[in-house]
């Protein structure tokens, strides 16, 4: 019987179209091996020392990676190292040297990494490419963005106390005998004033448009189809769930505050599993404001997301895999292409950290 896997991502995020996405990351790579004269190595030694240069350099670019993937890579690393030209396309030395007394020699290479070679070595090597199509797991979505639309400040309101006291010294009038009688006195007064007060500070108001984003939506649904996962749409989960899985709900919540709400979650997990589907994720992009970047003065917009894949196969639902909260940025000629750029790398990010989370876990 299949194993079936909900991926509901109610990521609420505001309008941006698509990015080109890097297929090759450039990495220093270094290598220090032993060589058998002093004066300096072979060109065998040479071709070692380039060699594991290279798969150093891959090493370093998995190493930046999420923890799932580089558990994911630790069961391929040694395909990959005899296959090493595979991933990395070119290579040129930035610095090499030689230790005459250790006889060591040191190279540091520059490599250019076939990043899409290696993730389809990944996903290749992942329990659910090893699974038949008829069992692996079904995955549905849902994306809603949400973008500031205005952000209301306050001025801090001030309140101000004042507190007098005054004080005489002086000689009172004499009328033990019944009579008036006067003299002269001196009088001496003092003043002193105590001021005092509080400053209230009221939080910016910020209100929010959402839309859904076809874009977004065809990277997430690439990206989990590419991963061996069968994807269905939400809106047919919904129907099957009667409405307790509800995409309005989630964009609702998001668009008056920062999470979803645990009412929602909830009818959200009961839902799914009436529809008898074990699995559950939910995430939010949130798209801030446009701003300038300093160094290319390009338009820039982060992007921050959050996802999560529960397991509700349990009398509780436990978490298999989650993504955040992380930051994104994006950088484009205008507001529109930066919000893509933003968007787009956000959305492939999370769904390749939950993918390889998954992959790690053996969830098919």
């Amino acid at each position: 019987m299949p194993i079936r896997l909900t991926v509901l991502f109610a990521i609420i995020f505001g309008c941006m179209p698509a990015a080109s996405f890097a297929a090759t990351q450039t990495i220093k790579g270094m290598a220090t091996i032993s060589i058998s004269s002093s004066d300096g190595p072979s060109p065998s030694e040479m071709a070692m020392a380039m060699k594991e240069a290279k798969i150093n350099a891959v090493e370093r670019y998995v190493a930046n990676t999420n923890s799932a993937e580089q558990r994911n890579y630790d069961l391929i690393k040694q395909k990959v190292a005899a296959n090493i030209d595979n991933y990395v396309l070119s290579s040129s030395i930035v610095s090499q040297q030689t230790d005459k007394q250790a006889k060591t020699y040191t190279l540091v290479v520059s490599s250019e990494i076939n990043v899409s070679e290696l993730e389809n070595a990944l996903q290749a090597n992942s329990a659910v490419s090893n699974t038949s199509q008829s069992s692996r797991s079904y995955i549905t979505f849902i994306f809603v963005a949400r973008h500031q639309n205005t952000v209301q400040s306050f001025d801090n309101e001030v309140t101000k106390h004042n507190n007098s006291t005054t004080a005489e010294n002086g000689m009172d009038m004499n009328a033990s005998t019944g009579t008036k009688k006067g003299y002269a006195s001196t009088t001496n007064k003092y003043n002193t004033v105590t001021t005092g007060g509080s400053v209230i500070q009221r939080a910016n108001k910020v209100t929010y448009t959402v839309t859904s984003s076809d874009a977004v939506n065809d990277v997430i649904s690439n990206q989990l189809s590419e991963a061996g996962y069968q994807v269905v749409d939400a809106a047919f989960v919904q129907q099957m769930t009667n409405g307790k899985l509800n995409i309005d709900s989630f964009k609702s919540d998001f668009v008056h505050g920062n999470d979803i709400s645990p009412s929602t979650l909830i009818n959200a997990a009961l839902g799914v599993q009436e529809a008898k589907v074990p699995y559950l994720a939910y995430g939010t992009l949130d798209v801030g404001f446009t701003d300038t970047d300093p160094t290319t003065g390009l338009k820039r917009v982060y992007v921050t997301v959050t996802s999560k894949v529960y397991d509700l196969t349990g009398r509780f639902p436990v978490t298999v895999a989650s993504v955040g909260p992380v930051q994104y940025a994006g950088l484009g000629p205008s507001e529109d292409v930066a919000r893509t750029n933003a968007l787009q790398l956000a959305a492939k990010t999370a769904a390749d950290s939950l993918v390889s989370e998954m992959n790690a876990k053996g969830i098919h």
